[in-house]
């Protein structure tokens, strides 16, 4: 299966990826919370994420009315992909009234789901580590 382009969204900080359900998938970090409430309208009552190895969430977009779902990351283990990427995987069940099969009736639909989600959020991760790295590379270089 041929990996989607990843695009970033325009005028919100967080990546947008798509993939062949109606649901977008989100991906931003703790540190840009705030830019990501102001575009998006959340399904459920949020808080001030303070202190969270990673969140998803059930998101709207403000304007395009665009649904999806936003994985929201303090930290990139791989512990953490995957936990959030198997909240992903249920929320895209759940949003499209899918049902999982189990392990004996052969889930590969939802393992692949969840495969893919994790490969976005890895394509993220290297994404924030160039801009990282460019920005130090920048900042060198005007002697700051």
């Amino acid at each position: 299966m041929k990996k989607p382009e990843r695009m970033k969204n325009k005028t919100t900080k967080a990546f947008l990826y798509q993939n062949l359900y109606p649901v977008n998938l989100y991906v931003t970090t703790l540190d840009d919370w705030e830019d990501a409430c102001d575009f998006f309208d959340f399904f459920l009552t949020t808080k001030e994420l303070s202190s969270v190895m990673g969140a998803t969430f059930l998101v709207r977009e403000k304007y395009s009315r665009a649904v999806g779902i936003l994985i929201v990351l303090d930290d990139f283990h791989c512990s953490t992909l995957a936990h959030e990427s198997i909240h992903y995987a249920d929320a895209v069940y759940d949003y499209l009234s899918m049902n999982a099969e189990g392990y004996n009736e052969g889930n590969e639909q939802y393992a692949y789901l969840v495969t893919w989600c994790v490969e976005q959020l890895e394509d993220f991760i290297e994404c924030k580590r160039k801009e990282k790295r460019m920005t130090r590379k920048m900042t060198k270089q005007d002697g700051n």
